[in-house]
């Protein structure tokens, strides 16, 4: 299979050129303050003034100022 599937490109196998985009929501909860968004795997966490610490470990930018956490 090409490494890039289009709908002109011969070779490609339909379900590859017709699947949608998958996109995910997921909640983003600082854990000092327990503050939640409900964010999708495209946007920017930093947008929804959040900051990551880790994976699935978040601190919202008040609580990351007070603990130091740049």
């Amino acid at each position: 299979m090409p490494s890039s599937c289009t709908a002109s490109a011969p070779g490609c196998p339909p379900h590859i050129m017709n699947s949608p985009a998958t996109v995910k929501v997921m909640t983003a909860r600082c854990m000092r303050c327990a503050r939640s968004v409900e964010i999708t795997t495209t946007d920017d966490i930093h947008a929804y003034d959040m900051v990551v610490v880790s994976a699935n470990l978040y601190y919202c930018t008040r609580c990351a100022r007070a603990v130091g956490y740049n």
